[in-house]
């Protein structure tokens, strides 16, 4: 139980207390997860705007949410005249939003019961034990690095077969 009153009005353990707390904690993962995905591109505008690759806030907005999303669309033109900072941002955005989708998506099927069934593996259900948010964690870290290995054979590939190094660590 956590001690605050703001949590619970009984500050006694007791079953009714802590099915409120894991409620409210269970509720506040959504909005913990909306308000990430409203306030890091936010965040990750910046760069691109203080930079002078976008010409208003709201392209830049576009170009990090874009980023993040993989969706791969851009408004800042050629890349040839963009400062490769810029390229370098926007890349490493994209990488993220790429792990982040690989993430939540094994989130989400485990939450089903379809795929990622080692994280699921508790008698709990979810939202009420730390168990199963240490084990994803755990994943999440497993497969950052299974992430990174693929991302740094892809870019040895690229390197190898002649492209710049610089374009293969953006592509």
């Amino acid at each position: 139980m956590v001690p605050s009153p703001l949590l619970s009005r009984n500050t006694r353990p007791s079953a009714l207390s802590k099915s409120r707390t894991s409620t409210r904690v269970a509720g506040f993962l959504p909005c913990a997860v909306f308000l990430a995905w409203m306030v890091m591109p936010l965040v990750a505008a910046l760069p691109i705007f203080g930079s002078g690759a976008a010409a208003t806030f709201t392209d830049a907005m576009f170009e990090a949410m874009s980023a993040l999303t993989t969706t791969g669309a851009s408004t800042l033109g050629d890349p040839t005249v963009i400062p490769r900072a810029v390229l370098l941002w926007r890349a490493l955005l994209e990488w993220m939003g790429g792990f982040a989708a690989v993430v939540m998506a094994l989130a989400i099927l485990s939450a089903f019961g379809t795929a990622g069934r080692d994280v699921q593996r508790t008698r709990l259900p979810l939202g009420t034990s730390g168990a199963v948010a240490l084990r994803f964690t755990h994943f999440a870290r497993v497969l950052l690095s299974l992430y990174a290995a693929m991302t740094f054979l892809g870019f040895l590939g690229l390197w190898a077969s002649g492209v710049p190094a610089f374009d293969a660590l953006c592509l």
